[in-house]
């Protein structure tokens, strides 16, 4: 089955929803007239097959007496005598086998039992029939119906004689004794011993459901039909029959799909029933409706236990309930808990209010997930550059044409194979490490090493270098994101490879953009620029991506009204190449919202903001990075309009998020830092200062201090330390800042003078007014030189040199100044 593509499994899933309601004649005869390859047609033909196996069994569930069965057929009357037994009455019927109430009659002793035979017509089950017996032989539990007696019918049918159940279906049990949660838990818990005791004798039940379940008197949990069950050190013949008897809306996907019952089909059924006991809700069912099985087996897991669970126990479900279910339903067996033992641990640590297994390592479990059902392969994670700095430009005339188009298909089909071949070395990598609630930073650290040994012995291609590099930019981890980058431009430059080379330079012109060296990223771009406009046909997409990055660059350098122009141009063509909700169009829109925030067009850049937030929303990419940075800038946008409760909730959800998902990061810290610059908008310098220390450690703990984002948290804690601890605090911080601008940017950088303009804020707040005009004076002189890309920092010098005549018990500290984004270039 693994053979088959996403897009081969949409052809099989489509026609089987057309196939499985028509009669087996006509379902051949459609079959045979569909141009279908020979795998996807075998594909079909064998779950076509298990079908009509099926249906009987499937649609047809045991009758629990004759009432529920509807008819009054029965092979054996009233008074007939089996084996050692007479025969009282029917008490159930199903597809192939009746169940009769009977009585010892051999005047030894008397006992009541449950006696089991196929129906004559099922003679092709006989040899199922005496497998279940064999299976109940070796079988002695509290909570699993007793074999007592077993042999041949006067007719030549087997027969099992069973200890007889008095009790109701488990389901019903529950609702008519009104269970709460806890007691349902321990109910749950005397079930999985005994399903824990069948599979320590190697034998796995493979129907576990409500019917098969029934609570006697005492309230003890009894296990009933071993029908299917199969001898797990057995390469037994029966697994079809174990495919086809298995009732559908408790069989586990591996069983759909015809592939051998294993201890975590058990617990997969297991995981159903609790989710069906706890919401009182089925899984795969819409309303009295089951989800066709074919559809089950080509899609999803099952909606989260609370979303369906009845109003009244949807809060009591969620997290720990939740994640115990979800873990026992995964798709994939390997994915769920390995025994049913692991299944009560969980339980009872839940009971006892111990922190629950099923939630640690659920980041991978996601990822594996993800990137097993999205083509594109992990698009939410894998914007190819960061949010802001992509783009480019041909013109909407040649967008449209056939040279075209095929270049951007060849360059999409290389960029999703490369992406796959990535994220499955990431999970490789990650295949023996403990489940133990891994961040997606982390699970690519562990990549790092297994790649660069792969390409080193030449078993891994030089391309995922570069693939890798654009996962840590999109995570804005730039200095792994340039290790990576340098390493495959490297290897492209030995190999002559110019293409290859020139992509890497693109990259690392993020790179540098984002640590503020803007030099750097001019002639990275150049040079990369010449390979592009020298095939413009064939480099669509790298030139669309190239005037994004360029546009992010003209707005660091003061030139914002080229940005714009650029920016809206790259727009307009990577709608027409892409469409308007690609990737790459995604993130040049994000590009042009800041450069109109930027200019401060909050109208057009808030409505911008707003459509990204619905369009990564619709895209299943609320929760990306990209999406994070939309988040934390309409936090923004709600505090200029006089929302300060909404933008401090959607900065701490911002943050919030990334911290769960992604991890300690840089890109963490500068989100903390917007956040704390709310905060002291909103006059809460505490918070804002505890905030700050956090996000301060995390910055020098990621770029070892010096980085462009550690000095402006040193100079946000600056000015919020003037109202928490005092000037001398003040004073610190913003020396340290300016010390590690000089040492790292140099003295005539865009930070140092941005660092010399809240000095001289600290000083004048202290009442200082001669060192708050030196520190203007070589601010002013700083920006001057370095024309426009200083102009808006001059506008904070003007403000500061008009406060110099207003009394220091009146001045205020200005927050810092909105050129430096934190988020995109």
């Amino acid at each position: 089955m693994s053979a088959l593509s996403a897009n081969e499994w949409s052809l099989v899933r489509d026609a089987l929803d057309d196939l499985l309601d028509r009669a087996p004649a006509e379902r051949r005869r459609i079959l045979s007239a569909m141009p279908l390859s020979p795998g996807i047609r075998h594909e079909i033909d064998t779950l076509l097959n298990a079908a009509t196996d099926a249906a009987d069994f499937m649609e047809v569930p045991p009758a629990l007496s004759l009432e529920a069965a509807g008819q009054d057929y029965r092979s054996l009357a009233e008074g007939a005598r089996v084996g050692q037994f007479r025969v009282e009455r029917l008490v159930g019927r199903g597809g192939h086998g009746e169940v009769y109430e009977a009585f010892r009659d051999d005047g030894q002793f008397e006992q009541r039992v449950a006696l089991k035979l196929l129906r004559p017509e099922a003679v092709s089950r006989f040899d199922a029939f005496r497998f279940e017996r064999q299976v109940l032989a070796n079988l002695e539990h509290k909570g699993i119906s007793r074999l007592i007696d077993g042999g041949i019918a006067p007719d030549g049918r087997p027969y099992t004689a069973m200890e007889f159940v008095e009790g109701e279906a488990i389901d019903i049990s529950c609702s008519v004794r009104g269970l709460d949660i806890a007691a349902i838990l321990n109910l749950m818990l005397a079930l999985c011993d005994a399903v824990a005791h069948a599979h320590g004798r190697l034998v796995v039940h493979g129907d576990i459901k409500p019917g098969n379940v029934l609570v006697d008197a005492t309230g003890q949990p009894r296990l009933l039909d071993f029908g299917i069950a199969r001898i797990l050190t057995a390469d037994t013949a029966l697994r079809g029959l174990t495919t086809a008897l298995s009732t559908p809306d408790y069989a586990a996907p591996e069983q759909l799909a015809g592939h051998r019952a294993t201890v975590a089909t058990d617990v997969y059924a297991l995981g159903v029933l609790l989710y069906e006991l706890l919401a009182r809700a089925t899984p795969w069912r819409v309303g009295d409706t089951p989800v066709s099985w074919a559809t089950r087996l080509l899609h999803d897991e099952p909606p989260l236990m609370s979303s369906k669970a009845v109003p009244e126990r949807k809060a009591l479900l969620r997290g720990d309930l939740d994640a115990i279910v979800a873990k026992s339903v995964r798709a994939d067996p390997m994915m769920r808990y390995q025994t049913v033992q692991a299944l009560q641990d969980d339980i009872t640590r839940h009971l006892t209010k111990r922190p629950v297994l099923a939630r640690n390592g659920s980041s991978i479990y996601r990822l594996r997930r993800f990137a097993a059902r999205n083509t594109l392969a992990l698009s939410a994670m894998v914007l190819v550059v960061v949010t802001g700095v992509i783009g480019g430009g041909a013109t909407l005339s040649s967008m449209r044409d056939a040279e075209t188009g095929r270049a951007v298909a060849r360059a999409e089909a290389g960029r999703v194979e490369t992406l796959r071949a990535t994220m499955d070395l990431v999970f490789r990598a990650s295949a023996d490490q403990p489940e133990t609630g891994v961040t997606t930073r982390q699970l690519l650290d562990l990549t790092a090493d297994q790649l660069r040994n792969d390409v080193a012995a030449g078993v891994a291609s030089p391309d995922l270098l570069r693939q890798m590099g654009e996962l840590y930019i999109e995570l804005e981890e730039f200095s792994a994101a340039a290790t990576f980058l340098d390493a495959h431009l490297a290897a492209a430059t030995a190999a002559g490879d110019v293409t290859a080379a020139a992509q890497a330079r693109q990259l690392l012109a993020v790179v540098a953009i984002r640590r503020g060296d803007l030099a750097g990223a001019e002639d990275l771009l150049s040079q990369s620029d010449a390979v592009w406009e020298a095939m413009p046909s064939r480099f669509t997409r790298e030139l669309i991506q190239q005037r994004g990055i360029r546009a992010a660059l003209l707005r660091q350098q003061g030139d914002t009204e080229r940005a714009l122009s650029l920016i809206r141009d790259a727009v307009d063509e990577a709608t027409a190449a892409f469409g308007p909700d690609g990737l790459d169009t995604l993130a040049l829109r994000q590009n042009l919202a800041t450069h109109l925030l930027s200019m401060r067009q909050t109208s057009d850049a808030r409505a911008e903001f707003d459509a990204l937030a619905m369009a990564f929303e619709a895209a299943g990419r609320a929760n990306s990075p990209a999406a994070l940075a939309v988040m934390m800038h309409r936090g923004l946008l709600a505090l200029e309009d006089g929302n300060p409760a909404e933008a401090d909730q959607l900065l701490s959800q911002a943050v919030e998020t990334r911290r769960s998902i992604y991890g300690a990061s840089e890109a963490l810290a500068a989100l903390q830092l917007n956040h704390a610059r709310v905060l002291l908008s909103l006059g809460e310098a505490n918070r804002a200062v505890s905030i700050l220390d956090d996000a301060l450690e995390m910055s020098n703990e990621a770029t070892g201090g010096g980085g462009m984002i550690g000095i402006m948290l040193l100079q946000s804690r600056g000015l919020a330390r003037l109202t928490t601890h005092g000037p001398d605090a003040a004073r610190a911080d913003m020396q340290a800042a300016l010390a590690a601008a000089e040492q790292n940017f140099g003295p005539e950088s865009l930070i140092f003078g941005s660092g010399l303009a809240a000095a001289a804020n600290v000083e004048l707040f202290a009442g200082n007014a001669a060192r708050a005009s030196t520190y203007l004076q070589r601010a002013r002189s700083l920006f001057l030189q370095l024309g426009p890309a200083g102009a808006h920092q001059m506008q904070v010098v003007h403000a500061l040199e008009e406060m110099m005549g207003v009394p220091a018990e009146r001045a205020t500290a200005l927050p810092l100044p909105e050129g430096h984004d934190t988020t995109t270039p």
